[in-house]
């Protein structure tokens, strides 16, 4: 397994590359993209625009996407702008038959070792109420629930982890 950090500017590039995975879990996204009215294809072209990217990949296989953290430069929901300045992630996913390998937990601390030594003090997430399985991996990294939000009917939770 090989984790790999996109910047900035690498990151539109790289929107082409994760598309398959993303398409693949689509129905996970469901509501990002009832609401926004556009097709997959833009919706990953506009997570991906301006984000950092943290992934793994199979080997030396670049191509071969496991799993990936968009990450953005700063937290904006209302719930955690209280911890910034932080860097926030924004979509975590991690392909089906992967699951349950340690991959999602190594995404996270390779978020934590490359974001908060940047001076960030914090590094924020949200996940559905009913993601059991990222909630169990978020809090063995060491994040803390900080509250609970209803968005057009779906519960959500965020997590803070702090330096």
């Amino acid at each position: 397994m090989r984790y790999s950090i996109y910047t900035d500017e690498q990151a539109e590039s790289f929107s082409d590359r994760i598309e398959p995975l993303f398409r693949s879990h689509s129905q996970d996204f469901k509501p990002a993209l009832a609401s926004r009215d556009k097709d997959i294809s833009s919706v990953v072209s506009n997570f991906t625009s301006g984000r950092k990217i943290v992934y793994a990949t199979s080997g030396s296989r670049e191509d071969n996407i496991l799993g990936f953290l968009l990450v953005n430069p700063v937290g904006f929901r209302d719930i955690i702008r209280i911890y910034a300045p932080c860097h926030y992630v924004n979509i975590a996913l991690v392909a089906e038959e992967f699951r349950d390998n340690g991959i999602g937990t190594e995404l996270l601390n390779k978020t934590i070792d490359e974001f908060l030594y940047e001076g960030d003090q914090y590094l924020a997430l949200r996940t559905r109420t009913d993601n059991k399985r990222m909630q169990s991996v978020v809090k063995s990294v060491g994040f803390n629930l900080v509250g609970h939000e209803e968005d057009n009917g779906h519960k959500r939770q965020y997590y803070v982890y702090k330096k």
